[in-house]
């Protein structure tokens, strides 16, 4: 997706309305380039540098999943927390892996709440990859063993080079007046409170999930069922056509999918390159879904917006669908 400019500020923090901001609970990524004299290249230029150099990573941790109304890339161990506490004789966990050392820092309550990382890469989206590589083992296992979430909320990444700061975090809510309840359907009780289940998961896979068991719901059965009444009752009722959605938030990989119809989506794509994998544990080329791999977080989480606009789309059309039988009969 293109970089869109959305400030230029002489302070350490400024206001940005929030539709500036992408969909709610999706993914999202701020860069900040300091502006130094004597600097001849554009801020493009230094932000798409290809060449090998240092980056400082640090990740906070939090106890809560859903993403903060204030959005921050200057947080520190005090910003963050979780359930795992530091051993009373040490100041900090270090921790060695493959792909490099990193330290957990505690906050006052002395639990960790922040990890800092050092690494060689080309890109930020490459330095992203490696803390999650380093860190992602010990989180699995430390939340294995302590019975307990953990979370990393959002990731601050220093390119020290060009003197730029990308900050990965989740996009904030809506505050927003809820719409008319004048009309509710008993049959879509399960579809509301599957999307709410969806919205306050922390996890793409199980987000996935939910957003999946709604459009198979809606596409299947209930639609079954609806066009049993409307069969049965003889009614003149035309079933609305329902085909992906367009935004201009979806990745490339993903627009080829727009106009087409949404039960072909499910079918072909969404079942067996995704559901198939997170359902079965084992993908349809014979390999493990790995939860912990930043490889398969990413290509979820790429995928989930897009589920939830078709989610919406067939949930507005099964709506309009039993309001019109209502109403004819």
């Amino acid at each position: 997706m293109p970089v869109e400019h959305l400030a230029s500020v002489n302070e350490p923090q400024t206001t940005v309305p929030v539709e500036k901001f992408g969909s709610p609970g999706t993914p999202g990524e701020l860069h900040f380039v300091a502006q130094i004299p004597g600097e001849t290249r554009s801020d493009y230029a230094r932000l798409g540098d290809t060449s090998e150099r240092r980056f400082a990573v640090s990740a906070l941790l939090s106890k809560i999943p859903l993403p903060a109304d204030r959005i921050s890339a200057s947080f520190t161990a005090e910003d963050g927390g979780s359930y795992l506490l530091k051993p009373a004789t040490a100041s900090e966990v270090r921790v060695a892996t493959p792909w490099g050392k990193f330290s957990l820092k505690p906050n006052a309550a002395g639990e960790l709440a922040l990890i800092e990382f050092g690494c060689l890469a080309t890109s930020v989206g490459q330095a992203r990859q490696n803390l999650l590589r380093a860190v992602l083992p010990f989180l699995d296992h430390a939340a294995y063993m302590t019975r307990s979430p953990v979370v990393i909320s959002s990731i601050r990444i220093d390119d020290q080079k060009n003197t730029c700061t990308t900050l990965f975090y989740t996009n904030p809510f809506r505050k927003q007046i809820p719409g008319s309840t004048d009309l509710l359907f008993n049959e879509m009780s399960p579809v509301y409170a599957m999307y709410r289940e969806a919205l306050n998961s922390n996890s793409e896979f199980h987000k996935f999930l939910c957003y999946y068991k709604i459009l198979e719901g809606l596409l299947g059965p209930l639609r079954a069922n609806a066009m049993k009444i409307i069969k049965g009752r003889g009614l003149a009722i035309r079933v609305p056509r329902t085909v992906v959605p367009d935004l201009a938030e979806l990745p490339p990989a993903h627009r080829g999918h727009v106009g087409k119809p949404i039960k072909k989506f499910f079918d072909d794509v969404l079942t067996p390159r995704y559901r198939n994998a997170v359902a079965h544990f084992m993908t349809d080329e014979g390999g493990v879904l790995h939860a912990g791999r930043p490889e398969h977080l990413d290509e979820y989480a790429g995928v989930i917006l897009l589920c939830e606009l078709c989610v919406r789309e067939v949930v507005s059309g099964h709506e309009s669908l039993l309001k019109a039988i209502a109403e004819a009969t």
